[in-house]
Protein backbone atom coordinates (compact mmCIF):
# COMPACT_ATOMS: atom_id res chain seq x y z
CA UNK A 1 0.00 0.00 0.00
CA UNK A 2 2.51 2.37 1.00
CA UNK A 3 4.65 2.10 -2.82
CA UNK A 4 1.18 2.43 -4.11
CA UNK A 5 0.49 5.36 -2.33
CA UNK A 6 3.77 7.13 -2.86
CA UNK A 7 3.82 6.17 -6.87
CA UNK A 8 0.26 7.87 -7.20
CA UNK A 9 1.36 10.87 -5.20
CA UNK A 10 4.60 11.34 -7.78
CA UNK A 11 2.00 10.61 -10.65
CA UNK A 12 -0.76 13.37 -9.62
CA UNK A 13 2.27 15.65 -9.44
CA UNK A 14 3.42 14.99 -12.86
CA UNK A 15 -0.43 15.28 -14.18
CA UNK A 16 -0.67 18.51 -12.54
CA UNK A 17 2.15 19.62 -14.44
CA UNK A 18 4.95 21.01 -11.56
CA UNK A 19 6.36 18.50 -9.79
CA UNK A 20 5.21 19.24 -6.38
CA UNK A 21 8.45 19.74 -4.07
CA UNK A 22 6.85 17.86 -0.77
CA UNK A 23 6.09 14.95 -3.14
CA UNK A 24 9.31 14.51 -4.74
CA UNK A 25 10.78 13.40 -1.34
CA UNK A 26 8.18 10.23 -0.70
CA UNK A 27 9.96 9.59 3.09
CA UNK A 28 8.80 14.02 3.88
CA UNK A 29 5.55 13.21 1.98
CA UNK A 30 4.28 10.40 3.94
CA UNK A 31 5.62 12.89 7.30
CA UNK A 32 3.59 16.13 5.95
CA UNK A 33 0.43 13.81 4.88
CA UNK A 34 0.16 12.07 8.00
CA UNK A 35 0.27 15.57 10.00
CA UNK A 36 -2.68 17.07 7.67
CA UNK A 37 -4.26 13.77 8.41
CA UNK A 38 -3.75 14.46 12.47
CA UNK A 39 -5.13 18.04 11.31
CA UNK A 40 -1.65 19.59 12.48
CA UNK A 41 -2.05 23.47 11.59
CA UNK A 42 -0.03 23.97 8.32
CA UNK A 43 2.29 26.20 10.06
CA UNK A 44 3.49 23.95 12.50
CA UNK A 45 4.33 21.66 10.20
CA UNK A 46 6.14 23.83 8.07
CA UNK A 47 8.12 24.67 11.70
CA UNK A 48 9.18 20.76 12.51
CA UNK A 49 10.06 19.80 8.99
CA UNK A 50 11.59 23.51 7.56
CA UNK A 51 8.99 23.21 4.18
CA UNK A 52 7.61 26.86 3.74
CA UNK A 53 4.12 27.36 4.69
CA UNK A 54 2.82 28.21 1.61
CA UNK A 55 4.48 24.93 -0.03
CA UNK A 56 2.81 23.23 2.72
CA UNK A 57 -0.96 24.86 1.55
CA UNK A 58 -0.31 24.25 -1.73
CA UNK A 59 0.69 20.47 -1.23
CA UNK A 60 -2.71 20.17 1.35
CA UNK A 61 -4.58 22.07 -1.62
CA UNK A 62 -3.63 19.16 -4.44
CA UNK A 63 -1.62 16.41 -3.52
CA UNK A 64 -2.75 16.20 -0.32
CA UNK A 65 -6.59 15.05 -1.70
CA UNK A 66 -5.45 12.23 -3.58
CA UNK A 67 -3.63 11.05 -0.32
CA UNK A 68 -6.83 11.07 1.48
CA UNK A 69 -9.05 9.92 -1.14
CA UNK A 70 -6.59 6.96 -1.54
CA UNK A 71 -6.55 6.48 2.43
CA UNK A 72 -10.34 6.57 2.38
CA UNK A 73 -10.94 3.82 0.02
CA UNK A 74 -8.80 1.47 1.59
CA UNK A 75 -10.54 1.44 4.93
CA UNK A 76 -13.22 -1.29 5.32
CA UNK A 77 -17.28 0.07 5.16
CA UNK A 78 -18.29 -2.66 8.14
CA UNK A 79 -16.99 -5.30 10.21
CA UNK A 80 -20.42 -6.97 10.07
CA UNK A 81 -21.70 -9.97 7.77
CA UNK A 82 -24.26 -9.09 5.21
CA UNK A 83 -26.39 -5.65 5.35
CA UNK A 84 -29.95 -7.13 5.88
CA UNK A 85 -33.11 -5.05 5.85
CA UNK A 86 -36.41 -5.51 7.56
CA UNK A 87 -39.81 -3.98 6.15
CA UNK A 88 -42.70 -3.76 7.48
CA UNK A 89 -45.77 -5.34 5.74
CA UNK A 90 -49.46 -5.71 6.96
CA UNK A 91 -48.43 -9.21 8.23
CA UNK A 92 -44.87 -10.11 9.73
CA UNK A 93 -41.69 -8.34 9.02
CA UNK A 94 -40.23 -9.03 5.53
CA UNK A 95 -36.27 -9.35 5.12
CA UNK A 96 -34.27 -8.90 2.03
CA UNK A 97 -30.65 -8.90 1.56
CA UNK A 98 -30.39 -7.02 -1.83
CA UNK A 99 -33.89 -7.96 -2.90
CA UNK A 100 -33.52 -11.28 -1.81
CA UNK A 101 -36.55 -12.07 0.51
CA UNK A 102 -34.55 -14.31 3.65
CA UNK A 103 -36.67 -16.48 6.23
CA UNK A 104 -35.61 -15.21 10.18
CA UNK A 105 -33.47 -18.62 9.97
CA UNK A 106 -31.24 -17.71 7.34
CA UNK A 107 -30.13 -14.03 9.18
CA UNK A 108 -26.40 -15.01 10.72
CA UNK A 109 -24.93 -13.63 13.70
CA UNK A 110 -22.63 -11.09 11.75
CA UNK A 111 -25.44 -9.60 10.05
CA UNK A 112 -26.51 -6.08 10.16
CA UNK A 113 -30.20 -5.70 10.21
CA UNK A 114 -31.91 -2.48 9.63
CA UNK A 115 -35.43 -1.84 10.61
CA UNK A 116 -37.51 0.19 8.66
CA UNK A 117 -40.48 1.53 10.21
CA UNK A 118 -43.30 4.24 8.45
CA UNK A 119 -45.32 6.94 10.27
CA UNK A 120 -47.89 9.08 9.45
CA UNK A 121 -47.46 12.83 9.00
CA UNK A 122 -49.59 15.20 9.70
CA UNK A 123 -49.87 17.68 7.01
CA UNK A 124 -49.93 20.10 9.04
CA UNK A 125 -46.58 19.28 10.72
CA UNK A 126 -45.40 19.48 6.47
CA UNK A 127 -43.49 22.97 5.90
CA UNK A 128 -45.47 22.81 2.31
CA UNK A 129 -48.53 21.34 2.60
CA UNK A 130 -49.30 21.23 -1.20
CA UNK A 131 -46.41 19.00 -1.42
CA UNK A 132 -48.22 16.19 0.17
CA UNK A 133 -50.27 14.14 -1.93
CA UNK A 134 -53.99 14.30 -1.45
CA UNK A 135 -55.49 10.53 -1.40
CA UNK A 136 -57.51 8.69 1.24
CA UNK A 137 -54.86 8.50 3.51
CA UNK A 138 -53.96 12.24 4.38
CA UNK A 139 -57.45 13.64 3.53
CA UNK A 140 -58.37 13.49 7.53
CA UNK A 141 -55.23 15.32 7.68
CA UNK A 142 -55.79 18.01 5.14
CA UNK A 143 -59.13 18.34 6.61
CA UNK A 144 -57.89 19.11 10.38
CA UNK A 145 -54.86 21.60 8.94
CA UNK A 146 -57.40 23.47 6.76
CA UNK A 147 -60.15 23.73 10.07
CA UNK A 148 -57.19 24.97 12.08
CA UNK A 149 -56.28 27.41 9.12
CA UNK A 150 -59.54 28.64 9.28
CA UNK A 151 -59.78 29.45 13.04
CA UNK A 152 -56.69 31.09 12.65
CA UNK A 153 -57.81 33.49 10.23
CA UNK A 154 -61.22 34.26 12.33
CA UNK A 155 -59.04 34.95 15.47
CA UNK A 156 -56.19 37.16 13.37
CA UNK A 157 -56.92 41.29 13.52
CA UNK A 158 -57.86 42.19 9.87
CA UNK A 159 -55.71 44.75 8.73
Amino acid sequence: MRKILRLFLCYAAYIMGARCSICSNPELAETINKMLYQKVQQADIALQTGVTKSTVGRHANSCYLTYRALRNKSKTVSTYGRMIVSWPTTGERVLTYFGDVLQPNEVRDDDLIIVVNYQKIRVADVGNPRAVPLNESTFESFLEAAIAEDAERANSPSS
